[in-house]
């Protein structure tokens, strides 16, 4: 199984990223969207997944800022659980997010905030072989 998280904010925000994702919606592939806003300032959020037909972790009202701000600290807990055989790959426009979640050894991104629809010309088959490589 392939888990793919997407921040919100600058990320999944993006038209072009929500059609890459729908792209990537395959059996044996999750994609779930990712945010440290609170729910109650989480609505576009939401209107989003609900649209993508995503399931949504809003990190917000659980974290305490001082000391659990990392969405791969997030991604690493449900990865406790996982079997070895799956993959956790984190989407984020915070240098920090991609730092924090190759520290414990989880694959990311960092997604430039000034994508287009061209910047997508991986054929999504060929990046899944990558990935599993």
């Amino acid at each position: 199984m392939l888990h793919l998280f997407f921040d919100f904010d600058g990320v999944l925000s993006q038209e072009c990223v929500q059609d890459f994702c729908m792209k990537l919606r395959k059996p044996g592939v999750s994609v779930t969207c990712i945010t440290t806003r609170n729910e109650k300032n989480a609505k576009e959020v939401f209107e989003v997944c609900d649209k993508l037909k995503l399931s949504c972790m809003v990190l917000g009202d659980v974290i305490d800022n001082g000391s659990f701000t990392c969405k791969a600290d997030a991604i690493a807990m449900k990865r406790r659980f996982a079997n070895a055989d799956e993959t956790f790959i984190l989407f984020d426009n915070d240098p920090n997010e991609i730092i924090a979640a190759f520290k414990i050894g989880m694959l990311a991104f960092l997604v430039p905030s000034f994508l287009t629809e061209d910047m997508f010309g991986e054929d999504i088959d060929e990046l899944f072989q990558k990935v599993r490589m």
